[in-house]
């Protein structure tokens, strides 16, 4: 099952079972799953676990097994089928979930998209008017630095190289209101 079938369908008839360490779990996890902590056990082909958890996942609802990478959570997978479950796995894991954008329109704004990513809690706004458009990304409140403090950093950072030195420019040209243009697909 990919990602954004999940995404659909959580809140509905799917019980999402994450077969993930439970400080993993505890880190970051798909909202509403259910935490048997069993990962180091499925790596070693050991299914005591989830064979002694079978009490704790629905028969009559299918089951989405979650894993770190999606590999893992195929053995589980195959595991309760052989029992009578309804169980997919989740493509690519927590690694996949985490690539998952959903797209909202804002009723109020016409021209506006919301895209969460409901597996990092990362929002940006699109902005449209026919084929163009501007992708504009909030800043949280508690991350803004008084303009002192911002020249500070800046002079730090153009000391030492960085993996992602390009950023710190793509953000002054938003500043500069000349922000990247991207180009809306045609639609219908």
């Amino acid at each position: 099952m990919i990602p954004d079938e999940v995404v659909a369908r959580r809140d509905g008839d799917l019980f999402v079972l994450d077969v993930r360490n439970e400080d993993d779990f505890e880190e970051w996890r798909v909202v509403g799953s259910y935490n048997v902590p069993i990962y180091d056990q499925l790596l070693d082909d050991d299914f005591t676990g989830l064979k002694d958890s079978l009490d704790e996942i629905p028969e009559d609802e299918e089951t989405v097994v979650v894993c770190v990478a999606g590999v893992t959570s195929v053995d589980a997978t195959e595991f309760l089928r052989e029992r009578g479950y309804d169980a997919k796995s989740m493509e690519d894991g927590m690694d996949g979930w985490g690539r998952v954008h959903v797209a909202y329109e804002v009723e109020d704004a016409d021209g506006v998209v919301q895209i969460v990513r409901p597996g990092t809690g990362c929002v940006s706004y699109l902005v449209h008017d026919g084929g163009k458009g501007d992708r504009r990304r909030p800043k949280p409140v508690s991350r803004r630095v008084p303009p002192t403090r911002r020249r500070a950093r800046r002079r730090t950072r153009r000391g030492g190289r960085h993996a992602r030195q390009s950023r710190p420019r793509q953000r002054r040209s938003l500043l500069r209101g000349r922000p990247r243009r991207a180009v809306l697909p045609q639609s219908g």
